[in-house]
């Protein structure tokens, strides 16, 4: 009888640490995945919510804004992730071409892009809270390697046409699994900014 209550004993010892064995795994896997945009941006507490009373966007609750420069007609932000693979560079600048004296008309212009019947190649036309916008997919450096960087970006008048502003997304892997998830926290940054009234 005691070795049966002790087979049995033995067993049940066996199935609860075989169980505990695979949740650790289970958890220290799902640890090490990358997240998803969609779990990236889902917050809008004050750290991942951008209010500067002209413009308003989320971002990942967990980035930190590591640089910062105001001026009297241009300035920018830096958002970037805890690992470092991430930046978003959220900029403005009065919208004043110096060479003609007047403000610009067209964004390529501002870009400085050959004006055609067609965009350059990498430029898209997208809309950013209801404004016309211009999509640019600037370079990707050092493609394939470990210090692959790729940056898009995505430039706008105000709609009062005083400002230019831009959204810039760099990403510092060579993974293209972060690569996607950074192309999509850009998108979801972008669809949720909001000019103010």
């Amino acid at each position: 009888m005691r070795s049966r209550r002790g087979n049995i004993f033995v067993i049940v010892l066996g199935i609860l640490l075989f169980i505990s064995i695979f949740v650790a795994g289970y958890l220290y896997w799902q640890l090490q995945q990358p997240k998803s945009a969609e779990t990236m941006i889902t917050s809008t507490t004050k750290s991942g919510f951008f209010n500067n009373g002209a413009v308003s966007f989320q971002y990942p609750p967990d980035w930190k804004q590591t640089k910062q420069e105001k001026l009297t007609d241009q300035g920018y932000v830096w958002l970037e992730s805890l690992d470092g693979i991430y930046r978003l560079t959220f900029g403005w600048v009065k919208n004043y071409n110096s060479q003609t004296g007047k403000p610009y008309s067209d964004m390529l212009d501002f870009l400085n892009y050959p004006s055609g019947p067609l965009p350059p190649k990498g430029v898209k036309n997208a809309y950013v809270d209801g404004e016309n916008a211009t999509k640019v997919d600037l370079h990707s450096e050092n493609f394939g390697t470990p210090n692959e960087v790729n940056l898009t970006g995505y430039y706008f008048f105000s709609p009062d046409n005083t400002k230019i502003y831009s959204l810039e997304m760099l990403i510092s892997a060579a993974d293209f699994g972060e690569i996607r998830i950074g192309a999509d926290v850009m998108d979801k940054t972008v669809s949720s900014f909001k000019f103010a009234n």
